[in-house]
């Protein structure tokens, strides 16, 4: 979820999803995000990324919200959250 919590309406902008693994191995998938009105939110519904061709092992996930960064905000530091995850056999 996509929360625009500023008084003003965000631009349409990028929501970036990026993979890695321990060996190097780098995969992005860009989301285009709509305009979202003052204190409300956008989920990405739909959105689909295929995980089958991985081998088992550990990974990093990094969403980055504004990636493209036109929202001109003044606090970027809640734009990205990075998660480890297993894919197990």
């Amino acid at each position: 979820q996509v929360i625009n919590s500023g008084a003003a309406t965000a631009p349409a902008t990028v929501t970036r999803f990026e993979i890695s693994d321990s060996s190097g191995g780098h995969w992005t998938v860009d989301q285009p995000t709509p305009s979202i009105l003052a204190n409300l939110s956008w989920n990405p519904v739909g959105l689909y990324l295929d995980l089958s061709t991985l081998p088992p092992g550990q990974y990093t996930l990094t969403v980055t919200v504004d990636a493209t960064r036109v929202a001109g905000q003044s606090n970027m530091a809640n734009d990205k959250i990075t998660k480890t995850f297993t894919l197990a056999n």
